[in-house]
C-alpha cells in the first residue's frame, strides 16, 4: 500500500524557539486536552510560566507554558501544558505509543532542519509546513528507538511516526527525535543513525500530572 503523511500529523508539527535555540515540536491530545511535545534539551532550565515562541504568520509568537517532565530525568522529552485549555492546532485523530512497532519497519520524522520551513498560508492555519524524512526502525531499547536515517539539526523535538498496519494509511506517533549519532572514527558529522525517545513515558507523566491537578483543585474548592 502507498504510504502518505497526512494532515493529522502535518498540521500538528510546529516550529519553536526558546532563547537562541530553534527546534521542532508537535501536539497531542489526552482526554480531550491538547499538549505540546518537544525534546527537553532544547529548553534548558525552563520553568513554570516561562515563555516559548511558535512561528506563525511569518513571525515568532509568544506562548506561556507549564512544563511537564518524565519521572526519569534522562528521558529527553518535555510536554507543555497550555494555558486555559488552549487549542493551537486542529485535533485530528491520531494514535500515540510504541505498541505494534516492528524491526526494520518504515518510519517517518517531521520537523524544521536548520530552521528551514515551507510557507503554507491558510492551508496549514498559517503555520509553516514541516520537512518530512524517511527512516527505518533499526533497534529498540527500553527508553529509546534507534533509527536508520539521516537526521539534521533542527529536527529535535519532532515526531517519529509509523503506519499502524498494512491495510490503511492510519498513522501512529511512536517517539520524539533527540539527536543523531556522530561517526567518531571518520569524524563525520552524521553516521546515518539517530535516536528518538519513546513517547510512552511523557504520556504517563501527563496523565499523572492531570491526576495531581485534579486533587489540588478538589481541595481548593
Amino acid at each position: 500500500m502507498a504510504q502518505y503523511i497526512t494532515t493529522n500529523i502535518i498540521q500538528r508539527v510546529l516550529f519553536v524557539k526558546y532563547g537562541s535555540s530553534i527546534a521542532s515540536s508537535f501536539t497531542i491530545e489526552i482526554d480531550d486536552r491538547q499538549y505540546l511535545i518537544s525534546a527537553k534539551h532544547v529548553f534548558p532550565k525552563i520553568k513554570s510560566e516561562d515563555i516559548i515562541q511558535i512561528f506563525k504568520d511569518g513571525a515568532w509568537k509568544n506562548l506561556k507554558v507549564e512544563p511537564i517532565f518524565c519521572e526519569d530525568k534522562e528521558i529527553d522529552i518535555v510536554a507543555f501544558n497550555l494555558p486555559n485549555n488552549k487549542i493551537i492546532t486542529p485535533k485530528h485523530k491520531i494514535d500515540n505509543g510504541i505498541g505494534g512497532v516492528k524491526y526494520a519497519q518504515d518510519a517517518f520524522f517531521l520537523g524544521y532542519p536548520y530552521g528551514l520551513h515551507s510557507d503554507s498560508g491558510e492551508i496549514n492555519n498559517n503555520y509553516p509546513f514541516p520537512f518530512i524524512k524517511k527512516c527505518i526502525i533499526s533497534a529498540i531499547e527500553k527508553k529509546i528507538i534507534y533509527l536508520d536515517g539521516h537526521n539534521n539539526r533542527g529536527f529535535s523535538g519532532g515526531p517519529v511516526v509509523i503506519l499502524k498496519n498494512d491495510t490503511s494509511n492510519d498513522l501512529q506517533i511512536i517517539g520524539v527525535v533527540n539527536s543523531f549519532i556522530n561517526d567518531t572514527v571518520n569524524k563525520e558529522e552524521n553516521s546515518g543513525l539517530f535516536v528518538a525517545s519513546i513517547i510512552n513515558p511523557i504520556i504517563d507523566a501527563i496523565k499523572k500530572n492531570k491526576i495531581i491537578l485534579a486533587k489540588i483543585n478538589k481541595i481548593q474548592t
